[in-house]
């Protein structure tokens, strides 16, 4: 495998270059300063999960592609960290791009956004401006994995209310806020979530004049929203839905972008 500094991507047109998680580290450090990353983040060896994916791959079998020398170094270390964390709660592993038709292109593109599934070929995922935290990253990637917002299950009635007046009219966001059917989707069996980093916070979209999401359990209020990490039903459900069962092996990521 051949690698290239970052200074001659400027000289070659649509060249895709492939850099080892520590030559991420080492020029993440050059650019952002030393103690960006941890050691426990990328001193990592071979190691064993319990995990058995038998459903179709949502996003492709391919790992994601970089846009934008500007934001690479600290979003592929935020995007390391949210792999590592589905990695190490689930059953999924992301893998570097070769031949296949199928694969999610992350990209930083105008906002945090991506289609919820697969849609086959190549899938955009964004992670523009204001989105380098681990709760966006992992929100956008299980959007990618089949999750809708949490607000938007079936039973949400029974523990929020959506507050429509309080919402920016026509904001093109506006149907995040749409209830799913029983025919589209499913709960997996679990509880309602307020902790969980697919829900939106309280004055999510609003337009002044107070909070858009009322939970029916006062105490969760301020819970919801929450930018952390993904919560244990999160974890949960991501490994009920695809099957993890048994053993394989994890090896470092590598990863691709394009100028």
């Amino acid at each position: 495998m051949q690698y290239h500094s970052v200074a001659s991507l400027k000289q070659v047109t649509e060249l895709t270059v492939r850099y080892s998680f520590t030559h991420i580290k080492e020029r993440t450090a050059e650019q952002c300063g030393e103690g960006v990353f941890e050691e426990s983040f990328y001193e990592r060896e071979e190691v064993s999960m319990k995990t058995e994916l038998k459903v179709p791959l949502p996003c492709g079998s391919a790992g994601p592609e970089y846009s934008s020398i500007s934001f690479v170094y600290i979003y592929i270390y935020i995007s390391f960290y949210s792999f590592e964390q589905m990695r190490l709660k689930s059953c999924i592993e992301f893998v570097p791009r070769t031949t296949e038709e199928d694969y999610v292109s992350i990209e930083s593109q105008d906002g945090c956004w991506s289609d919820v599934g697969m849609r086959g070929g190549m899938q955009t995922l964004s992670i523009g401006d204001g989105c380098a935290f681990l709760s966006t990253v992992e929100h956008e990637f299980l959007h990618c994995l089949g999750f809708n917002h949490e607000q938007s299950r079936y039973d949400r009635d029974d523990y929020v209310e959506i507050v429509t007046e309080n919402i920016i009219a026509g904001h093109p966001q506006l149907h995040n806020f749409d209830k799913e059917s029983m025919q589209s989707s499913t709960t997996q069996g679990t509880p309602y979530d307020y902790t969980s980093v697919m829900h939106y916070g309280q004055d999510a979209f609003t337009n002044g004049n107070g909070n858009t999401i009322l939970t029916q359990v006062p105490r969760f209020q301020n819970v919801i929203g929450q930018e952390y990490d993904l919560s244990p039903w999160d974890s949960y459900e991501l490994s009920k839905l695809y099957n993890c069962s048994t053993y394989i092996s994890y090896y470092y990521y590598f990863f691709k972008y394009k100028e």
